[in-house]
């Protein structure tokens, strides 16, 4: 554990509900001028909820300085919460995109309210609002930062750059005198991180100088040097030493060289298959080999085209075109291509999303999103998120929540929403914000009777009954077609149907006992005709 500086002691025997939230933070920074920084601002905030006369006029909002966010990422937390433990009174935390500074006027007191890409909000880059507007907030923010009895805290958030460019707007700089950098790591302090990790696990290696080397190398790809780099690197390694160790705590060379080729292309080819052994969804089929083959190119860094490892899709469709089984299969190939870390699907709908009142900003989204990091978050019915006929519709408020994640948290997990096409398309003009964080979008078409009757074949076959190929078919193809096109539910009306035949096929058979049980009869067929089928 990193040693507290004397700052950072003083003020954990006054405050010992903190130490833990300040050990956390110097795990991940070792900066001690950051650490000492830190607790000054910790002690501002303490005296501006003090409600003295003097507190008013104590600055807590901040800028913060980071190449990206997944680099500031866990320092905002482990702020907050400190922050929170300290003045439990205190409300959400909130991201604010660009294309949501709109939503700044509706923020109540006590929220932490963090902006990101900060530049823009200070006109550097306008942003548009969901009207198509471009909108100067600067003002807005100005004032904010200018109430002295303001109980917000306002985080600006951005590169170096363009954070010196907001300082030189006049007014800004003496309304914002906490400054926080976080740099990245250097090479050195990244390969002793790693070691440390895997020292803490009574583990050794075997060739220090190569495990160097390779991270070296595996970093390289990334934009920032961050401990969660490294310890992805880690994870990689540690997956490798289990598939390759007998019964060792020292990790072989070949376990470091493993890590850097995740790839498995038999296991894309086998995926794929799997995909095209679907019934239909031809289309859907070609969309992603294409995704899959692009994906392929920019691992194999032909050309040195770098492929964004962003993949959050919209699945649109009727009901019953296989939107979550394709789902789950997006899970286990993009595992085999190297981009996720597990094949993990949590699937969701709205009513487990919503908070428990109007002002819980957040919900459930972001426990779902945690969860499904790694691999795929699954929306189902995305579109009835949003109730345009109601304007204190708690949906609107989980979407607000959910762009952040999509942004920062874009390339550790893949999101994909689906539902109806008409109901998507308006779902989707609602926020374009939204809609943009998207970078691929799959339309599922309606299955023609054939493909419908062919799956209630293949769900006989797998049930081992015996039957008649052709008459089953022609009487699901008729069946088919009689149902308006607006009530057919494709692949859903198919199980339902084979469903059907097979509990008549017992009932008929308890009925007649001297008949085999996995025998289809013609009586059973033509008595379907005359049934419901739910869809």
């Amino acid at each position: 554990m990193e040693k507290m500086t004397e700052k950072q002691r003083i003020f954990c025997s006054i405050y010992p509900y903190t130490t833990k939230y300040i050990e956390a933070f110097n795990n991940e920074y070792s900066d001690n001028n950051l650490r000492d920084e830190v607790i000054d601002y910790l002690n501002k905030v303490i005296h501006k909820f003090s409600n003295s006369s003097v507190s008013q006029s104590i600055d807590i909002n901040i800028c913060l300085v980071s190449n990206g966010k997944e680099q500031s990422e866990v320092f905002l937390d482990i702020l907050y919460k400190l922050i929170k433990v300290l003045n439990p009174s205190f409300g959400d935390k909130i991201y604010i995109m660009p294309d949501q500074y709109e939503y700044l006027e509706s923020v109540e007191n006590n929220a932490f309210i963090i902006i990101q890409d900060a530049k823009s909000a200070f006109g550097g880059d306008l942003p548009e609002d969901r009207r198509g507007y471009k909108i100067d907030y600067k003002n807005y923010i100005m004032e904010i930062l200018e109430r002295a009895d303001s109980q917000k805290i306002i985080l600006l958030e951005d590169t170096e750059e363009n954070i010196s460019y907001i300082n030189s707007l006049e007014g800004v700089k003496n309304n914002l005198t906490n400054y926080f950098v976080i740099r990245d790591l250097t090479i050195e302090e990244a390969i002793n991180y790693g070691k440390s990790l895997l020292y803490n696990q009574s583990l050794s290696l075997e060739d220090d100088i190569l495990y160097g080397n390779v991270l070296k190398s595996y970093v390289q790809k990334s934009k920032h040097l961050t401990k969660l780099v490294v310890e992805r690197f880690n994870k990689k390694i540690l997956n490798s030493f289990a598939k390759n160790s007998r019964m060792s705590n020292v990790i072989d060379k070949k376990s470091i060289l493993d890590a850097t080729s995740v790839y498995n292309p038999k296991l894309v080819k086998q995926i794929l298959d799997e995909l095209d052994s679907l019934q239909g969804l031809d289309n859907v089929k070609q969309q992603i080999h294409e995704i899959c083959e692009a994906v392929e190119v920019s691992q194999a860094n032909i050309g040195n085209m770098e492929l964004s490892r962003r993949h959050h899709m919209i699945f649109e469709g009727p009901p019953g075109t296989g939107k979550t089984t394709v789902a789950r299969i997006v899970a286990r190939l993009f595992y085999a291509l190297g981009i996720l870390e597990n094949t993990t699907v949590i699937e969701t709908k709205r009513n487990e999303l919503e908070g428990k009142w109007v002002g819980d900003l957040s919900g459930k989204i972001n426990e779902k999103v945690d969860s499904a990091l790694g691999g795929v978050l699954f929306i189902d019915e995305a579109h009835q998120l949003y109730n345009k006929e109601d304007p204190y519709d708690k949906g609107k408020q989980v979407i607000q929540a959910f762009v952040p994640r999509l942004e920062n948290d874009g390339e550790k997990f893949i999101a994909i929403i689906a539902g109806y096409t008409k109901e998507m398309e308006e779902f989707l003009k609602f926020d374009p914000g939204l809609a943009s964080r998207f970078q691929h979008k799959i339309i599922f078409e309606s299955y023609e009777p054939q493909v419908v009757a062919q799956i209630v074949v293949n769900i006989l076959k797998k049930n081992k009954i015996e039957f008649n190929e052709k008459y089953v078919k022609a009487v699901a193809i008729n069946l088919y077609d009689q149902i308006p096109d607006d009530k057919k539910s494709n692949a859903r009306w198919a199980r339902n149907y084979a469903q059907k035949l097979i509990e008549k096929q017992l009932s008929y058979c308890a009925k007649h006992p001297q008949f085999p049980r996995n025998r289809l009869f013609n009586e059973v067929l033509r008595d379907s005709v005359n049934w419901q089928i739910g869809g």
